[in-house]
């Protein structure tokens, strides 16, 4: 039965990561196309063969960059520079083709001059210079206060999200989070997902550094997204290793805290199902009691006092932007429904391009203090 049920899962897996690849392909092909040609019509001299063909061979150049990179990766199962190079054309596409389709309904709807394509190549380009500020700016401490009577003692917890360790990470990158962690005063450490992107053999290098983590703090995690992808098993000896308790429909409790964790909604597609009935059967209402929720969830039974996901990055880039901002109902921020307080983090890392327009990376500081009272956001 256990060997059926694996056989299921790994039947699921390819299915969903194969069906997931060829879309994406597709899309990007596509993606590409369209840009190649508004880009072409923007500017007169491309008219002239010589200057078009200047065009063809570096547009398609960076083009091919980044599915070389992906697919030599998994040939040689290791790093390598296309893919870092090839990420930063993904922003590229996703910030330009967005202006550009902007700039396309304009002038179909308002009979807008072609020539105003300029402006949204322009737009894009002054955006995309902006972005590549995350390569440079260090991860936002934000501080966010919570007064609560079932607080005895005040306490401080700390969120951590998407770090998606793989190929498109360093170990300096990692270190310079975990010291920058290690020097703050917060009780537990409350990773919500999205932990790594790669296999086993890519990921074993952060586990020293993790482990530095897992062995000062109290550390508590639940599955993303990407943890399926990457294959929950490997996961789940990432989380053994690094002395991480993975709470997967389980809880546990910290003084006058209780914490629960629960699978995200991707993991029924690999085996793992979201068990809320077992999560509540396991709090008390006389403690504060924690979700953690990859996805954001507007959890409406008003047993939970703080619910904390990440996943949407805050968008990251154009259009993501907009689109988090329309799929979920709490994209980023502080949010209250009811009784229960909501907070979706913009990341610890960042997933693809490391670049970032109207958000920041960050790391979340939640002081819960004794007292009724208010909310207070020191972001």
């Amino acid at each position: 039965m256990e060997s059926n049920s694996k056989t299921v899962r790994n039947s699921s897996r390819f299915f969903l990561v194969t069906l997931f690849i060829l879309i994406m392909a597709t899309l990007y092909v596509a993606d590409n196309i369209y840009l190649f040609y508004s880009i072409k019509s923007t500017f007169p001299l491309f008219k002239d063969k010589t200057y078009l063909r200047m065009l063809q061979i570096i547009f398609w150049s960076f083009a091919v960059i980044y599915p070389t990179g992906e697919i030599t990766r998994h040939l040689w199962r290791k790093y390598n520079i296309l893919l870092n190079i090839g990420v930063f054309w993904l922003g590229f596409m996703g910030i330009f083709s967005s202006f550009y389709v902007l700039g396309d309904i304009a002038i179909c709807i308002f009979n807008s001059p072609q020539e105003k394509k300029i402006g949204a190549f322009s737009l894009s380009l002054i955006i995309f210079i902006i972005s590549l500020k995350e390569l440079f700016l260090p991860v936002k401490i934000k501080k966010v206060k919570i007064v609560s009577p079932k607080i005895k003692n005040e306490t401080k917890i700390i969120q951590v999200s998407d770090l998606h360790l793989g190929y498109l990470k360093s170990e300096r990158w990692l270190k310079k989070i975990v010291n920058s962690i290690l020097r703050m005063e917060g009780e537990l450490i409350l990773l919500t997902g999205d932990l790594i992107d790669c296999n086993y053999r890519c990921i074993k290098k952060y586990i020293t550094i993790l482990r530095e983590l897992g062995e000062s703090k109290n550390v508590l995690i639940i599955p993303g997204n990407h943890d399926y992808f990457s294959e929950f098993k490997i996961f789940k000896r990432v989380c053994e290793e690094t002395n991480f308790t993975l709470l997967d429909n389980k809880c546990k409790s910290e003084k006058d805290i209780n914490i629960c964790g629960v699978h995200d909604p991707t993991g029924r597609f690999f085996g793992f199902n979201r068990n809320m009935g077992k999560v509540l059967s396991s709090i008390s209402s006389e403690k504060f009691n924690i979700l953690l929720s990859h996805t954001p969830v507007k959890e409406k039974s008003g047993n939970f006092d703080l619910i904390l996901s990440g996943h949407t990055h805050a968008g990251q880039i154009p259009p993501m932007e907009l689109l988090v901002f329309l799929v979920y109902w709490d994209p980023w921020g502080l949010k209250k429904y009811g009784n229960t307080i909501h907070y979706t983090t913009s990341g610890t890392g960042t997933w693809g391009p490391p670049m970032r327009f109207l958000s920041r990376s960050e790391i979340i500081i939640f002081e819960l203090i004794p007292q009724k009272g208010k909310i207070e956001d020191n972001g």
